[in-house]
């Protein structure tokens, strides 16, 4: 560890106190647009998976020997809003949180450890976002099925795979419902385009 005076110390715990404060409030704003979008679609939240990391969980199954960023699980993070029925087919909707592409554009980043956050890309570079996924007939990690290779903030594209279409939206996107509003009918029209499906207006029928 690298030895810090008192005074370094105590503007560091200040800077934790103040990160701790700036996340609850960012993840009761993430959310909260969770929640918004799941309404829109008549769905609601049933599971949810860390991406990044393995969850430190709680009770007698953490483990003090867990990286930090099983502790802070919302880094890269699905959540699965369970499936939309439409006649003979289901459609299954996820939303996956990536809080920081920082981890994937490191050049390389195969080699580079979580522990070693000085080796992440740039934060100036680096965009928070998260991606619809609808799955039609199909389920399952939305990681391994679609996003891998799809990770990092040059990655801005629609991403059509088999049966998998994943549409990434940066957070600045939901700044108010309006805004909202216009990312779930761009989804909804991206649904009509590669399903032949208009899920806002089905499912308010």
């Amino acid at each position: 560890m690298d030895q810090l005076n008192p005074n370094e110390i105590n503007d560091a715990l200040k800077d934790v106190r103040n990160a701790y404060r700036l996340l609850a409030l960012y993840q009761t704003r993430l959310l909260d647009v969770i929640k918004y979008s799941a309404n829109a679609f008549n769905v609601t939240f049933n599971s949810g998976w860390s991406k990044f990391s393995n969850a430190a969980s709680h009770g007698n199954r953490a483990s003090i020997e867990k990286l930090s960023w099983d502790w802070l699980t919302l880094y890269l993070y699905e959540f699965n809003l369970g499936g939309i029925d439409l006649g003979e087919n289901r459609f299954n909707f996820k939303i996956v949180h990536q809080a920081d592409t920082g981890f994937y554009d490191a050049s390389e980043f195969e080699r580079v450890s979580p522990k070693n956050v000085d080796q992440f890309g740039d934060v100036n570079e680096a965009v928070t976002r998260l991606f619809f996924v609808m799955s039609k007939n199909d389920n399952g990690c939305p990681k391994k099925n679609i996003l891998n290779g799809n990770l990092k903030s040059k990655d801005q594209d629609v991403i059509v795979k088999g049966n998998w279409l994943a549409v990434p939206y940066t957070m600045q996107r939901f700044s108010n419902h309006t805004e909202t509003d216009r990312v779930l009918n761009d989804f909804n029209e991206k649904c009509k385009s590669t399903f032949g499906v208009d899920l806002l207006h089905i499912v308010k029928e």
